[in-house]
């Protein structure tokens, strides 16, 4: 039932915009800890290139360019809606809208799963409905800051697009 009130397309890309606009847009999410391990990592694979060649030396250098610290979508609405070192909470813009985001952040995480591996093993329910809303509200609020709009703007600005 819930799958026919949903567009699988259009909720999978506002997953990937969100994604985009969280790694373009936003200060690193990722922890001091998880950058410095990155660092030493590639530099051991650097000094592993220095003495490498052929197939080996381009597979490691194919290696280094993949390291980059990763987390979950599910973190990442977590993150950008609590806020976190050089990026303030939405919480103030959003709250008023959206009850447990920890359970919508979950279910956006399953959904955007579900459809970017095509397991057809996870069934939508009214989670996924608010999860992909919260998101489609959080690239707004993304979009309107960078624009340099005040919280109390973009607020105003989303009861009059999305929530009317």
């Amino acid at each position: 039932k819930y799958r026919n009130l949903i567009d699988l397309e259009q909720s999978l890309h506002i997953t990937a915009a969100f994604e985009y606009y969280v790694r373009t847009l936003l200060p690193e999410i990722s922890s001091q800890e998880t950058i410095e391990f990155l660092t030493d990592i590639k530099a051991l694979v650097n000094g592993y290139i220095t003495t490498a060649t052929g197939h080996k030396k381009k597979k490691a250098m194919d290696f280094i360019k993949s390291l980059m610290p990763q987390i979950s979508l599910k973190d990442k609405v977590l993150k950008v809606y609590g806020g976190y070192e050089g990026w303030d909470s939405l919480r103030p813009v959003l709250a008023e809208w959206f009850g447990d985001v920890s359970l919508l952040a979950s279910a956006a995480n399953l959904w955007r799963n579900e459809l970017a591996h095509e397991k057809r093993e996870y069934q939508p329910d009214v989670n996924v409905i608010l999860a992909v809303r919260l998101v489609e509200h959080m690239n707004y609020c993304i979009i309107l800051r960078k624009a340099g709009y005040s919280d109390e703007a973009i607020k105003s600005i989303l009861t009059e697009v999305l929530v009317r």
